[in-house]
């Protein structure tokens, strides 16, 4: 009877906490640091969650924390394997850092999962660019377009 009690207010109070942090991360004021605790306490709360891990993981892109980013989006990629923005996030961060293969291998995974995703096909391709595959790169190309 008392699990049924707690289990409703669990779940609600996961909800509040993932709007508190969706609203924080799409509100003008900058206040990173609540958004941050926010998507912690909703992590905290459930692990399974892979929309707070890869929101989380948003947070800390946006604060330059690269690693922390990467650690939390390749989580909700664990949780949910064809979770596209995850992968295409996980792609962009790999690239920044220079991270070639595992960019090109989170874009392909969007391409597959999604392959009128123009503009995972045109990062792929400026992947590909970068790397000096210009035939792979041409061919991801002509896909975006």
């Amino acid at each position: 009877m008392i699990k049924n009690l707690v289990s409703p207010f669990k779940i609600s109070m996961l909800m509040a906490v993932l709007v508190s942090g969706g609203i924080y991360g799409c509100s003008k004021v900058d206040m990173p640091d609540e958004v941050i605790s926010a998507y912690q306490r909703a992590i905290r709360i459930n692990p399974a969650l892979a929309e707070a891990h890869y929101n989380l993981g948003m947070a800390y892109s946006n604060r330059t924390m690269s690693n922390e980013a990467v650690e939390e989006l390749k989580k909700a990629v664990e949780i949910d394997p064809n979770y596209k923005d995850a992968l295409f996030q996980l792609g962009l961060l790999y690239a920044e850092n220079g991270l070639w293969d595992d960019a090109a291998t989170a874009l392909k995974s969007v391409v597959r999962l999604d392959p009128g995703n123009a503009l995972a096909h045109s990062k792929l391709g400026d992947i590909y660019k970068s790397r000096e595959m210009f035939y792979d790169a041409v061919s991801e190309y002509k896909e975006a377009a």
